[in-house]
């Protein structure tokens, strides 16, 4: 019977239906919902689409019944917690697959938002991911190509590997502590990461299943975005604050999605930090050099750039074609905008032809492409007649090498 789900939840993915039920990946558990997501990334093997509507999984999911919240609170909150806390409310301000966050008030007056894992989830999840590995081996050996192609085993010990980590809220307090870190040692040399805030965190409160942090009294740049009330400055900000971490440091949020970034005042915060992606710094400034040279039209120095991150050497017979092809992809590209021509669609194409002409790169590829996809998309809501690429050029300075 499990296996059976699966096997339809791979069916609804792949087929060729542009819209598949969300509701049924829904109810197939935090395992489907996680694939689902994942490969609302791969707009080079499913279709923009498809793509666009799987993305609908990065937002809110159902929410606990107010009696289970309070239930759950019982259990796995701390007998301190419990002492200290005067009030909370039991409608909660924010829900996603794993969590939902809830407003409180400590007796000293401090308003706190508490964040609590909706279920036992970690038994079943990896249950279902054994499951799962079971059946796309067996995929993978019947059709070899899906693994060049698809990388379905990959993508299942990613999701493992964040899910895993994001079931434990104690992460939560870790992923704020090495961001702050990097911060605080680089503010100086870069002031502008001075704009960036993190909640203020309450570990004494904060266990496996619950954590305890300050009650941003902001808005998330998904609200925002909803209301036309953000500017596209606002998000080029979030760019350069994001890249620094992205193409200098090489250790980055991992899932900067509209709903996990808040503006308080002139601060750009970064919530849900518990998920911190690692690639080499070298490969981090390849990626920031192809995006300049793709800004200023250089397709040639481009196409060079791949290769020369590549952690595979092609022939020259195999990168002449590479590059003819290269060109023919980005032929006028840095004159269009985002609402023609997506930014992150443009690159999995790019990551399938570099693929396809025999290159490899490292694992963290996919969690980069992931985070242009988060900014692409709330350009695109916020400014359909943006030159992305264009604009961020003028970051330039700011992602050489330290």
């Amino acid at each position: 019977m499990k296996s059976f789900k699966f096997i339809h939840l791979f069916w609804l993915l792949f087929n060729n239906n542009p819209k598949p039920d969300l509701t049924k990946i829904e109810k197939k558990g935090l395992l489907a919902v996680k694939i689902g997501q994942m490969y609302a990334l791969r707009s080079d093997f499913l279709g923009i689409e498809k793509c666009n509507h799987l993305s609908s999984l990065y937002e809110a999911t159902g929410i606990i019944p107010t009696q289970n919240f309070e239930k759950l609170f019982e259990t796995y909150a701390s007998d301190i917690l419990k002492a200290d806390l005067d009030s909370y409310d039991p409608k909660p301000v924010a829900s996603a697959s794993i969590g939902q966050v809830h407003k409180g008030k400590l007796k000293s007056g401090e308003v706190v938002a508490i964040k609590i894992i909706k279920d036992d989830f970690k038994e079943k999840f990896l249950a279902d991911v054994a499951s799962v590995r079971r059946i796309l081996r067996l995929i993978v050996f019947v059709y070899p190509k899906l693994k060049r192609v698809a990388d379905p085993l990959g993508t299942l010990e990613t999701i493992e590997r964040l899910t895993v980590t994001e079931l434990d809220l104690e992460n939560e307090i870790k992923g704020i502590q090495k961001l702050q870190k990097i911060r605080d040692e680089n503010n100086t040399k870069f002031p502008y990461l001075s704009d960036l805030r993190f909640p203020r965190i309450y570990p004494k409160y904060t266990n496996h299943k619950v954590f305890v942090s300050e009650f941003m009294a902001g808005q998330s740049f998904r609200a925002l975005l909803d209301e036309g009330a953000l500017s596209y400055e606002q998000l080029l900000r979030l760019f350069r604050i994001h890249g620094f971490y992205l193409f200098l440091k090489g250790e980055f949020h991992g899932d900067l999605h509209p709903g996990n970034v808040f503006l308080e005042g002139e601060a750009i915060v970064f919530l849900d930090n518990s998920n911190i992606e690692l690639v080499p710094p070298r490969f981090g400034q390849g990626i920031v050099k192809l995006l300049f040279h793709l800004s200023a039209a250089e397709w040639k120095d481009g196409a060079a750039t791949l290769r020369e991150i590549s952690k595979v050497e092609i022939s020259d017979k195999k990168y002449k074609k590479y590059e003819e092809k290269f060109l023919a992809l980005y032929e006028d590209f840095d004159q269009k905008k985002v609402s023609e021509v997506s930014l992150t669609n443009k690159m999995m194409e790019t990551v399938k032809l570099a693929i396809n002409s025999g290159m490899e790169f490292e694992s963290g590829m996919f969690s980069v492409i992931k985070t242009l996809m988060y900014l692409d998309g709330m350009v695109i809501k916020c400014n359909p007649n943006a030159v992305l690429l264009k604009d961020v050029s003028r970051f330039r300075d700011d992602f050489k090498a330290l």
